[in-house]
């Protein structure tokens, strides 16, 4: 009896050391981190607002933190090709995600099989940026009013007409949010590319898009803002009313990046890059660059970045399937 409670004792007191030994190695590893290169993945291709708002994070992080950050774009499958190579990357802080509003709270709505458990493989970082959208109309459009194009699409169902980047974009479920909030019935038409431009031609009647995009077909006169999809009117568009002044509350629509990483990443490494991306989103020059770009700078902390993408989920969740809408892998 001696004998084996000596042999249990010896156990524990061996977990005890190892234990202690791994939290001393994480403390270290997270002291010197990061001692090479890191990848942040872009599940997008080249050129795209993601690629480009993650390359100008990298070249900073790279600055501040005395480490290479290295841009590596794995597109496909809507993105999931890319978020999958993350999830299965080592949880040590090199590999990173750069994800976005689809793939954090949208993707796992639309479609039946997703290789990888947004909320169990991934540990957030921090909420790098949003990209509100705005509901656009051709200039010479008879609507001034988002309650003016929703009288008119009550008076005759199903006469109007909006386009989309593809179904299940962010865009095109902006429209679906509109939609069910203002009991309407408009016709979708999804595009893979020249929304804005068959906007600006008179041949759709309106378009959820991003500031980004709509601000330069603003000033050419081509196309007209109603409304923004912020709980504030933007800097960048004054004048322009939002959703609740139009009288719909809780009309917050934007694109956004969160920075992840792979589940079991050390806390300490967590903390490390949330400051750091904290200290280089927080340059004033930088965050009112992107102001006039129609981009909002957050960097957040891993908890609000939490509490935002769950906030999404519930939101996207409950409109993808109460309207039923799917998407075939």
């Amino acid at each position: 009896m001696k004998s084996r409670m000596h042999r249990i004792a010896t156990l524990i007191s061996s977990a005890l050391v190892v234990s202690v030994s791994f939290c001393a190695s994480a403390s270290s590893s997270a002291d010197h981190y990061p001692e090479r290169p890191v990848r942040m993945i872009v599940p997008f291709g080249p050129g795209s607002t993601p690629d480009v708002l993650t390359r100008d994070l990298a070249g900073r992080l790279s600055k501040e933190l005395g480490q290479n950050f290295v841009v590596e774009n794995i597109s496909g499958a809507s993105g999931m090709v890319g978020t999958q190579a993350v999830a299965r990357s080592r949880p040590d802080g090199y590999t990173l995600l750069s994800g976005t509003v689809g793939i954090l709270s949208v993707n796992q709505f639309l479609y039946d099989k997703i290789p990888y458990d947004i909320e169990e493989d991934f540990t957030s970082v921090s909420l790098f940026t949003t990209n509100p959208n705005v509901l656009a109309v051709p200039a010479d459009s008879p609507f001034s009013s988002v309650q003016d194009l929703v009288g008119a699409a009550k008076a005759a169902p199903d006469s109007l007409n909006y386009g989309s980047s593809g179904n299940g974009t962010s865009l095109h479920l902006a429209a679906e949010l509109l939609k069910d909030a203002a009991g309407i019935s408009v016709a979708h038409i999804p595009y893979t590319k020249g929304v804005m431009q068959d906007l600006a031609a008179g041949r759709l009647d309106f378009v959820f898009y991003h500031i980004s995009g709509t601000v330069p077909l603003v000033d050419a006169g081509k196309v007209k803002i109603l409304a923004v999809a912020t709980p504030e009117r933007f800097p960048l568009l004054p004048d322009v009313p939002t959703f609740k002044e139009e009288g719909f509350d809780n009309f917050d629509v934007s694109g956004w990046m969160g920075i992840m990483a792979p589940a079991g990443t050390p806390p300490e490494i967590i903390v490390k890059l949330e400051k750091a991306i904290g200290k280089v989103t927080s340059d004033p020059q930088w965050r009112e660059s992107l102001t006039r770009q129609g981009i909002v700078v957050v960097g957040s902390g891993p908890q609000q970045l939490d509490e935002f993408t769950k906030a999404e989920r519930a939101k996207w969740g409950r409109l993808i399937q109460s309207n039923r809408i799917r998407l075939e892998q």
